[in-house]
């Protein structure tokens, strides 16, 4: 039989760790446990103390004791699985034909819940928020709104040049694996990037006498991303930590990039400022 490394490859699910010391047969890593499935594990995710593993549906892994991985429960899904991502009590599953949704909030009775069909072979998916990434073979990279588990809709889809077999998504970017390149794109509009804080404006001040402080930054014009960005305003925090910082006064329109704090305070107090861009 083949054998599936938590690495990917076939038949079982092997848990492996990385050691300080070497076993003849390993470079710093060695086997602790593994599980057989009875078909061809291709996928995987791990939450907590249960693996997800895409073989014939899903079948979720105890995996608290690594030396001893047990199967606790199993949902088909129709003519296999090739990938899992796992979301809140949710798995993904891109199974042959389409996207199917397991509830997995009781790991010993994991049911399926939705189902989206696909035109092409679903080889791999991703989630994001409420959206799932869905490399769909010729169809290239497909998006689906899963915020209704039980009514899957696609919402935006881009024809990759070849045959999307992988998907990852970090931020407002989806990195998919295609038979003809590797591609980076763009779903801002489904998961935007995040607005920065003013650089540098984290700032420790000591209030002089005037207890008058002016703080002064320069307009935001990228995301985290670095992509263009139009700020709707800004806000000014202030605080004992950076960890505890409380909003002043009402927002900072865009054609001001200069805050007064003229607030009471005893002199020689140490507070800390910070600047943040707000985009609605």
């Amino acid at each position: 039989m083949k054998k599936l490394m938590i690495v990917l490859s076939s038949v079982s699910l092997v848990l492996l760790t990385a050691v300080p010391s070497l076993a003849q047969d390993s470079s710093h890593v060695r086997l602790l446990g593994s599980y057989d499935t009875p078909g061809f594990a291709r996928g995987v995710a791990v939450v907590g103390n249960y693996a997800y593993v895409a073989d014939g549906g899903v079948r979720v892994i105890n995996i608290t004791n690594p030396v001893a991985p047990s199967e606790v429960g199993f949902c088909g899904t129709p003519g296999g699985a090739l990938g899992v991502a796992v979301s809140g009590n949710y798995a993904y599953v891109a199974a042959w034909g389409g996207l199917r949704v397991v509830k997995i909030a009781n790991p010993a009775a994991p049911t399926e819940v939705g189902f989206y069909d696909m035109a092409g072979r679903v080889y791999d998916v991703a989630v994001s928020g409420n959206y799932a990434y869905v490399a769909d073979d010729h169809a290239g990279l497909r998006v689906v709104d899963v915020t209704n588990p039980a009514a899957p809709t696609e919402v935006g889809f881009y024809g990759t040049p070849g045959r999307a077999w992988g998907v990852a998504v970090s931020g407002c970017r989806a990195y998919v694996a295609d038979s003809a390149y590797f591609g980076v794109y763009d779903v801002s509009y489904f998961s935007p990037c995040p607005v920065p804080c003013v650089p540098g404006s984290v700032i420790i001040q000591y209030l002089p006498e005037t207890q008058d402080f002016l703080l002064h930054w320069a307009p935001v014009l990228q995301d985290t991303a670095g992509l263009p960005i139009e700020v709707d305003y800004y806000v000014v925090q202030r605080g004992n930590s950076t960890d505890a910082m409380d909003s002043l006064g009402v927002p900072v329109p865009l054609d001001t990039t200069v805050f007064i704090d003229s607030t009471a305070f005893d002199a020689g107090a140490k507070f800390f400022y910070q600047v943040k861009a707000v985009k609605n």
